[in-house]
């Protein structure tokens, strides 16, 4: 059993949506580093399953702050996970390990939610998954489900 609220849970699924989405910025790059984010990380070590894992990002949060490249070499690490061939990466589309990518579609329009313009890739991106769990959580947490349709996929930056 988890002690987040169901709104941090969505803003852990937001964050993982933007990190998913593409490269880093250098504001994401310095964001990253923060000590609102360290808050954020001490919270998330509260979990014991989370506790190892948040250590290790801390860890290489660290390493990367002292690293002139870092923001080109998180460019490279995210081309070669994510832009490469299906054979040689892990694509971030649904679609790539099935064949339904209408399944998102429909889930999208089920919670009031479209894709962005400015997001160029398709509707079972990764980061569409994870920004559709963090909108049901918020959403569950309000406990008013009613207002989920005011909110547009769009405004986010992705």
């Amino acid at each position: 059993m988890t002690t987040l609220t169901a709104q941090q849970i969505a803003c852990v699924y937001a964050w993982l949506a933007q990190l998913f989405s593409r490269e880093l910025d250098d504001e994401q790059l310095t964001q990253i580093a923060s000590a609102q984010m360290a808050e954020w990380f001490s919270l998330l070590k509260s979990e014991p399953p989370l506790t190892a894992a948040v250590n290790e990002l801390e860890n290489r949060i660290a390493t990367l702050t002292v690293r002139d490249d870092a923001r080109l070499e998180l460019a490279a690490d995210f081309c070669g996970l994510f832009l490469m061939t299906d054979k040689q990466a892990a694509l971030p589309y649904a679609s790539a390990y099935k064949q339904d990518e209408q399944e998102i579609k429909r889930l999208l329009v089920e919670a009031g939610m479209e894709t962005s313009g400015n997001f160029n890739e398709p509707a079972d991106h990764l980061a569409i998954y994870l920004e559709l769990l963090s909108h049901l959580h918020f959403f569950a947490g309000r406990g008013d489900r009613s207002c989920a349709k005011n909110r547009q996929f769009a405004a986010k930056k992705h």
